[in-house]
């Protein structure tokens, strides 16, 4: 009854299986995939791999560099999260990662997927917990009317 996944970490494969093997390698192999929907899945899945690879920066940036975490993405039939910081000091962020050419926005959409997956995750919640919504975006949070609920923002600056 339980799933169980598993992610494959290694970057290089990941690309390599993506966009080269089996695949034509003619002269024009890489324009037709450079504005495709495909790759901008790919740069966002290679984002999150890259903020996995750099929670030492992301916990400096919360500041909490000394206090104790598990770091993992969560899942259940309603919702998914692409990063929970559990920390010892009780409280949870809920990081969702997101990676665009410019500041991310915030859409009413948006605003309502997270809020969805805040209710589905806050179910599981001790009562001695509290939960911060953590945004980590390549290149920034544009503040609008459904920004307020974010406590933090991490960008990719500040991964390196």
């Amino acid at each position: 009854t339980r799933q169980t996944y598993y992610k494959l970490s290694d970057n290089f494969l990941i690309f390599y299986i993506t966009f080269v093997e089996d695949k034509s390698n003619g002269e024009n192999f890489w324009t037709s995939y450079s504005l495709s929907p495909r790759l901008n899945t790919w740069r966002g899945l290679a984002f999150e791999r890259v903020c996995f690879a750099h929670i030492k920066n992301i916990k400096q940036k919360l500041g909490i560099s000394g206090v104790d975490t598990i770091c993992a993405p969560w899942r259940n039939a309603n919702a998914q999260i692409d990063m929970l910081i559990s920390r010892a000091d009780g409280v949870i962020n809920l990081c969702e990662i997101k990676y665009y050419d410019s500041e991310y926005e915030i859409t009413k959409d948006d605003d309502q997927s997270l809020r969805n997956k805040i209710a589905n995750f806050m179910e599981l919640l001790n009562k001695n917990q509290s939960l911060h919504l953590t945004i980590i975006a390549s290149h920034g949070l544009k503040r609008n009317m459904y920004s307020n609920m974010v406590q933090s923002v991490v960008t990719g600056d500040d991964l390196f």
